[in-house]
């Protein structure tokens, strides 16, 4: 679902690194969230450290730039609605028209590539550089995005290369409400931003969770599956667990696997694998688990 729109504003989601107790007002919109109606299943405690290990570690294809949804009934089914728009200047959208439960309207703001070469800062992006959101007169939040993005407003559709900056909005956090995703780095794997819609404020600024590629979101048990990065010979994997009240995203757990080479006490070399385990939570960080299993001698020597 594509949408046109009228010119205006700049901007990427951004969710701010804390998060508060939900209010009465969240709470009372949680009841209606597919999350909080009994969907997510009950982790096991963390004192049973292979049964938690088990429970978040990461499941999923990682090959791919489309969010995949695991485990998911009919009902989350229904709120899975994806709305793509394309920014090309400064522009306005009717939140309402991008989600019916929305109100106001999200302006962006649009440089070309131009007219920043030559400033100071160094900054060179060519494309949308902040975004606000505003009902009435008020304004309700702006964002700037020149510390978020690092990509320029270059983007594909039906083959072609566009000169715009593609805006996904989809329900990340399963609360019922679409969620907006920004194209923020892109070399040999793509990263991207996303940012929460909070409907107590009306705008995008719950947590920031960005700096994350190949997302799966598992429905059944509340959890966000990302690959980390990695290179031939080690991987990085993270899960964020979605908070069923507030709405946030909260990292989890890191796992990190690699493949490394060793030499015996003849000089002959061997490899080996080795797989981590790291409790993410904020209050914690703390390895869980580490093992490693010999793999096979180099026969090549």
């Amino acid at each position: 679902m594509t949408h046109t729109s009228t010119p205006f504003v700049l901007v990427c989601l951004f969710l701010a690194a804390t998060s508060c107790a939900p209010s009465s007002t969240q709470q009372k919109h949680s009841e209606t969230a597919p999350l909080a109606d009994g969907v997510a299943e009950q982790a096991p405690a963390i004192q049973d450290t292979a049964a938690w290990i088990d429970w978040y570690n990461p499941q999923g294809e990682f090959h791919s730039e489309t969010v995949a949804f695991l485990n998911c009934d009919s009902t989350l089914a229904a709120n899975r609605q994806e709305v793509t728009v394309y920014v090309q200047s400064d522009t306005v959208f009717d939140l309402k028209s991008i989600d019916p439960k929305m109100t106001g309207k999200l302006a962006f703001t649009w440089e070309p590539l131009e007219n920043d070469t030559y400033e100071d800062d160094g900054w060179n992006m060519n494309g949308v550089h902040a975004f606000k959101v505003y009902k009435n007169a008020d304004t309700v939040q702006i964002e700037d995005l020149e510390e978020i993005l690092a990509v320029e407003a270059w983007d594909f559709r039906d083959g072609d290369v566009l000169d715009a900056k593609e805006v996904k909005f989809l329900d990340i956090n399963l609360d019922g409400y679409l969620d907006m995703r920004m194209k923020q780095f892109s070399g040999k794997t793509t990263w991207y931003c996303f940012y929460l819609f909070d409907p107590t404020s009306g705008s995008f600024s719950l947590q920031r969770i960005d700096g994350v590629t190949h997302v799966t979101v598992n429905c059944e048990k509340g959890l966000l599956y990302s690959y980390a990065g990695g290179s031939g010979s080690s991987t990085s994997w993270k899960t964020w667990e979605i908070n069923p009240i507030s709405g946030t995203i909260d990292p989890i757990l890191t796992k990190d696997w690699a493949l490394k080479a060793a030499w015996d006490d003849d000089g002959k070399r061997f490899f080996w694998k080795s797989r981590e385990f790291i409790d993410n939570r904020a209050d914690s960080r703390q390895v869980l688990q580490f093992d490693s299993t010999f793999v096979e001698y180099d026969e090549r020597q």
